[in-house]
């Protein structure tokens, strides 16, 4: 079953400031974590475990307002600060392992799992090692909440801290991807056809299966234009006919239907689950600028924001275009190694493991989605319940005016996804889902 939300524009979104100016980048949402909401604020909230290792280089206010941000978003303190720009996930992680009494991990100097492990290891932020005598030594991708579950289980066996060592879950995930990338990356092109060929695009064979549709409609039909040859042809234009007529009866009867109001977004951000994006780049380096300050605008809580710009590997000018934006934290960039074809579908499915949302949402280089957008897609997944898995947002156009032709690309967007769709989905007809401003729910 399919929901919509509405939101998608092609065209301009919000501003992000600071990539302009070569400060560090921020957006409201992050700026407001340095905000203290009032004077007493430092004693009113108290300091949670993963903020006391910053006592001696952040100033008091400073982390009473993240401690007050973290209970308002329901992360962690330390997440709240990355995300601000306060501090980075590598300073962050080596500052709590050495409050906690852990080791940092040497990522470099440790070997990565592959395959099926490595998936594994993205998934859950840990990777176990024997630690001789029967034991085991973890890594641990550990950030935020987690922090409190590693420091009550370190109180509760102290002899855990010799077998766990931390790193930040941004350089782990860099660390996997340097070291598994290319198998990652055959696995999102020829998994499928590996493990399920029959459902591979690879093993459809046109020709033959031309051929065999010949040999079962040629012979009857060839058979009927022999015998009677007006009527065969009468009979075959009616067939035509009649498909044509459903599928603009179909049209005609969307105009007639009403779509419901758009369900209440939740205002609590508390309750917010993490969102991760996927964008596939390739050749867009005119676009990324854009794309940045569009996403940068949406009006989510950035410490529970997971945006991957996806791009090749080889492909330098996009890939420079990024690095000139001075992403801000929650944003990454995924390269997908040149192995298999150069197809959308391979880089999400290469980008995939690296998600960490419990939602994902996929969006193209010249997408700039209104600020609420994930906001509504969740607030529509809730009220549709668990077997809605997908909400297509809405795309709107938004240069109809420049030619005659943009003109009519903008009527058949709005008949598609104002008329059609909305009719689609409410009946239960299969809906025709675009490769744009889709949003599923993850597999964590």
């Amino acid at each position: 079953m399919v929901g919509e939300a509405r939101g998608a524009r092609k065209g301009l979104g919000g501003q992000w400031t600071g990539a302009a100016s070569g400060g560090p980048a921020e957006t409201s949402e992050s700026r407001r974590a340095t905000r203290a909401p009032g004077a007493s604020l430092a004693d009113a909230v108290p300091m949670p475990p993963e903020l006391r290792p910053f006592k001696d280089i952040i100033a008091p206010r400073l982390l009473a307002a993240a401690a007050w941000r973290a209970r308002h978003v329901g992360v962690g303190g330390d997440e709240v600060l990355v995300a601000a720009g306060t501090v980075t996930a590598q300073e962050a992680a080596a500052r709590i392992a050495a409050s906690l009494g852990v080791a940092a991990a040497d990522l470099d100097a440790m070997p990565m799992p592959d395959g099926p492990l490595a998936k594994a290891a993205l998934r859950t932020g840990v990777i176990m090692e024997p630690a001789g005598g029967g034991r085991t030594r973890f890594t641990w991708a550990v950030a935020g909440r987690q922090v409190r579950r590693l420091a009550r289980a370190l109180d509760a066996d102290p002899s855990l801290a010799g077998r766990v060592r931390l790193a930040a879950p941004d350089a782990l995930a860099r660390r996997i991807h340097d070291a598994c990338g290319e198998s990652l990356c055959d696995d999102a092109a020829f998994d499928l056809l590996r493990t399920r060929p029959e459902s591979s695009a690879a093993t459809l064979r046109p020709a033959r299966m031309l051929a065999i549709g010949g040999m079962v409609l040629g012979p009857p039909l060839a058979m009927a234009m022999a015998m009677a040859p007006d009527a065969a042809l009468l009979v075959l234009q009616a067939s035509l006919s009649l498909v044509f007529l459903a599928w603009i009866g179909l049209r005609l009867a969307g105009c007639a239907y009403a779509s419901p109001a758009d369900p209440p977004v939740a205002a609590d951000e508390r309750g917010l689950p993490l969102y991760s994006v996927l964008v596939p780049l390739y050749r867009e380096a005119a676009s990324v600028p854009r794309l940045v300050r569009a996403l940068a605008a949406l009006d989510y809580p950035p410490e529970k924001l997971d945006i991957k710009l996806v791009v090749e590997e080889d492909d330098g000018a996009t890939r420079a275009a990024i690095a000139a934006c001075r992403l801000p934290p929650w944003f990454a960039e995924v390269a997908v190694p040149a192995i298999g074809p150069r197809t959308k579908p391979k880089a999400l499915n290469m980008a995939l493991p690296f998600a960490r949302g419990q939602f994902v949402a996929i969006y193209d280089a010249e997408d700039a989605p209104e600020p609420d957008q994930l906001r509504r897609a969740l607030a529509a997944f809730r009220a549709g319940g668990p077997g809605v898995a997908c909400v297509q947002a809405r795309l709107a156009v938004d240069n109809d005016a420049e030619s005659w032709i943009s003109g009519h690309f903008a009527a058949e967007y709005a008949a598609q996804f104002d008329v059609l769709l909305p009719l689609l989905s409410a009946v239960g007809l299969p809906v025709l889902l675009g490769g744009t401003s889709n949003h599923f729910r993850g597999i964590m």
